[in-house]
Parts: C-alpha cells; sequence; structure tokens
C-alpha cells in the first residue's frame, strides 16, 4: 500500500530554498579558513535572530490569545 504524497507548504518550499543556496554558496566558497569562519559567524547571528523572532512572536500569540483558563466544575454536596 502506497502512502499518499502530501504537498509541500510554501514554508516548506522556502526551507529547501535556503538550504539550496546555503549548499550552493559553501561548494562556490574557497576552502579560506578566514572566509568560512566569517561566513559560519554569519550564519549563527542569523540563526539567534531568527530564534529570537520566533520566541517574540509566541510570546505576543499568547498576549494576543491568552490560553483557556482551567475549568472549576461545581459538584453539588446533597
Amino acid at each position: 500500500m502506497k502512502a499518499s504524497h502530501t504537498p509541500q507548504s510554501a514554508w516548506q518550499h522556502y526551507v529547501e530554498d535556503v538550504w539550496a543556496w546555503y549548499a550552493s554558496f559553501a561548494a562556490w566558497m574557497p576552502a579560506c579558513p578566514a572566509l568560512r569562519g566569517l561566513t559560519a559567524s554569519v550564519l549563527h547571528v542569523q540563526a539567534d535572530v531568527l530564534k529570537g523572532t520566533l520566541r517574540a512572536t509566541e510570546y505576543l500569540l499568547t498576549q494576543v490569545e491568552p490560553p483557556d483558563p482551567p475549568r472549576s466544575e461545581h459538584i453539588p454536596i446533597e
């Protein structure tokens, strides 16, 4: 039985395009340790910025749409 192929979202296409670009850039880059170190530093900074943006977005979403408060059920005692 074959599993149905799920279409990729725009986000998945974007991630694949970014990975392909970085792979082609790394292949083009000469084997210069200083240039590779600079590139690694830039990519680490970019990753930190993206992580910070994600955290800020999650925080703002929790402020805009707070989670439902826990329900308390009233049980009558007779």
